[in-house]
């Protein structure tokens, strides 16, 4: 399993990396005034990449350091083992489908 998540970080990693070189940049002014607006919205959108991009980056360093502490696998709210298939779908999860729905739900502010 950590090979797989291994692999995984490193995809994320080069993808990333991909994006600051295909245009992450921003090397001239707008020429025109309603390109400023998709400028911004372009920045915008690229930030959102970025954040989301760093919180996986970090949810898999810490699946690699429960994987060591031998505690990979179980849910960080019930304490539950998470089902392997949906380990196998997204190997840097924390929780099992039961409290991620319920977080969900929360986040959302349904009760």
């Amino acid at each position: 399993k950590r090979k797989e998540i291994v692999e995984e970080l490193e995809s994320i990693k080069k993808a990333l990396s991909d994006g600051y070189e295909s245009g992450g940049e921003i090397t001239s002014y707008p020429s025109h005034v309603a390109d400023i607006g998709t400028d911004s919205s372009e920045m915008e959108t690229l930030s959102l990449i970025i954040t989301t991009v760093s919180q996986m980056l970090n949810d898999i360093d810490e699946a690699l350091g429960k994987i060591t502490e031998g505690t990979y696998g179980i849910c960080e709210i019930c304490g539950k083992e998470i089902n392997p298939e949906r380990l196998e779908f997204i190997p840097h999860t924390k929780l099992c489908i039961k409290c991620k729905e319920k977080e969900d739900i929360s986040v959302r502010g349904i009760r």
